[in-house]
């Protein structure tokens, strides 16, 4: 079986990919560093033929493309779609975001409502739209993770901030359910081609539900540093958030520390994933395991 992955250089992309070729699938990869471009049909249509089914995972979510975000989340995702319906391909999954919801205020559920703020998360809920209205002439299913863990320069700087006794934005009560990178793949894989999914939509993410203070302590302790953490109001946060991103601008920098991601590490991130799981999926990987190996992977490429 061919299985088209759209951005499949990227941190998720190369994981659907490593796990589908141990499954023993074709993969045809797909990304600009590939040669290949969601805003030009002509390339989607050629890594389509003769596939059996498209992942697609390729989206801006960098504030520094902004210029580009909604052409390729959301025309991106249409002309993908169109290539895979003229090849008819056996299933298109998509690649969502919890962050279609919005900014919640309890446990989500694939029916909650959704209220996007910013951006990316409004291209998302569009791209979402496109994916249904093809849905009678291919089988769709979309998947919705949270924030992805795993060992890339976002969570290295997350750890980082861990590291170095940094204040955690609010009371760091709030559930930061988040989903470690292997489970998320393994989700995908197993949706795959499945009948059950077509036109359905699925929260994935990690079984347990900690809070944003509980995985700080968690990364402490793989350092083998003391757990104990410093709280500030989330005001203050935000205003320093503010004043950093400013600056960085100023000097025409970017800076990971911008309100719009401290606001990200203070809400409820908290997900009922029983749809998949009734269908027989459940994660391999518990939190403390996945810390385990993402903090190792970091210190073994000397980032940490």
């Amino acid at each position: 079986m061919k299985v088209v992955v759209t951005g499949s250089t990227g941190f998720l992309g190369k994981e659907i990919c490593k796990q589908l070729r141990e499954k023993g699938f074709r993969v045809k990869e797909f990304s600009r560093s590939r040669g290949f471009d969601l805003l030009k049909k002509e390339d989607c249509e050629k890594a389509c033929e003769k596939a059996d089914y498209v992942v697609h995972s390729a989206a801006i979510i960098s504030e520094r493309e902004k210029n580009i975000m909604e052409a390729v989340n959301v025309q991106g995702t249409k002309n993908i779609l169109e290539a895979a319906a003229k090849a008819r391909v056996k299933h298109f999954l998509h690649v969502s975001s919890t962050s279609v919801y919005g900014m919640p205020k309890g446990e989500l559920t694939e029916e909650s409502e959704k209220h996007p703020k910013y951006l990316y998360e409004k291209s998302k809920l569009e791209a979402e739209k496109v994916v249904l209205s093809f849905q009678e002439m291919l089988p769709v299913t979309i998947i919705r993770p949270p924030i992805i863990f795993g060992a890339n320069k976002t969570w290295e700087k997350i750890i980082e901030y861990a590291k170095s006794k940094s204040p955690v934005p609010g009371d760091g009560k709030n559930p930061f359910q988040f989903g470690y990178i292997k489970n998320i793949a393994s989700a995908i894989v197993f949706l795959l081609g499945k009948e059950e999914a077509f036109s359905e939509a699925y929260l994935v993410a990690d079984d347990e539900k900690k809070s944003f203070e509980e995985v700080v302590k968690l990364f402490r302790r793989e350092l083998g540093l003391s757990e104990k953490t410093v709280k500030i109001p989330l005001w203050i946060a935000l205003t320093g958030a503010y004043g950093i991103e400013f600056f960085a601008k100023a000097r025409g920098k970017y800076t990971s520390y911008s309100p719009e991601n401290v606001k990200r590490l203070a809400k409820r991130m908290e997900y009922d994933i029983s749809k998949i799981k009734n269908l027989g999926w459940k994660p391999k990987y518990g939190v403390e395991e996945a810390v385990k190996e993402v903090v190792g992977e970091l210190k073994n490429e000397g980032k940490l």
